[in-house]
């Protein structure tokens, strides 16, 4: 093989390599996203929808709570 040819493969494998860890990395992303979309505490953690949801995730509901009467 000439130097340009193995240049050439050298790249090609560059590219494959590159297009394989974006892919991956990719499908890594998608895979948290749906784990979050299947654990419903996370996300009312982060985004409390309710009053509710915003007191049990509360980092001092457990100081603070008052029994209802």
């Amino acid at each position: 093989m000439s130097y340009f040819e193995t240049m050439m493969a050298a790249t090609v494998n560059v590219h494959r390599l590159r297009r394989l860890t974006l892919n991956l990395r990719s499908s890594f992303i998608h895979l948290h996203l749906l784990l979050l979309q299947t654990i419903p505490f996370p996300q009312a953690m982060l985004f409390p929808q309710t009053k509710e949801d915003a007191t049990i995730f509360s980092p001092f509901s457990a100081f603070f709570h008052r029994p209802s009467s």
